[in-house]
């Protein structure tokens, strides 16, 4: 049953909380097992400037749909997002949840906490990604990197 992306939920995912789906879902994206990606989730999330969200379908079971990871960083005295992972599950891919999850970062922690961009950096080459960035969210390529200037004024 498709969801109206509007009935999903994004929430924090912290330490306290069970990584197992998240540890799951990006152990996909990295080609490693469960395990060393809940130890990669530890990690991440012990470090102030790092957080990770979900976004949740909260009528069926509170499925985890899509996920990201970023972290709080300063480039030349300018604050800045860096993505480090963003996924969606395969069989919830072209419904909207992953513009939904970058819209909300873009939102809700660049614009509301004066970040001035938000970058993201794809380490594998995936171009349905790539198209999704640039035609979609309006996203630029600069160098390796995928970059989008917050308007904070």
């Amino acid at each position: 049953m498709k969801r109206d992306i509007w009935e999903t939920k994004v929430r924090s995912i912290k330490l306290t909380d069970n990584l197992k789906d998240c540890a799951q879902l990006l152990s996909g994206l990295h080609n490693n097992s469960s395990e060393a990606s809940l130890k990669q989730i530890k990690n991440f999330l012990s470090d102030n400037n790092h957080r990770i969200f979900g976004l949740y379908d909260p009528f069926n079971d509170w499925k985890l749909l899509s996920v990201i990871t970023f972290s709080l960083d300063k480039l030349n005295d300018i604050n800045i997002i860096t993505v480090h992972d963003f996924i969606t599950q395969i069989d919830e891919r072209s419904k909207g949840y992953g513009e939904h999850l970058l819209a909300y970062v873009e939102e809700e922690w660049a614009e509301k906490k004066r970040y001035s961009s938000v970058i993201i950096a794809i380490n594998n080459k995936n171009e349905r990604l790539e198209n999704f960035l640039v035609n979609h969210m309006n996203y630029s390529f600069y160098k390796d990197k995928y970059l989008k200037n917050i308007n904070n004024a």
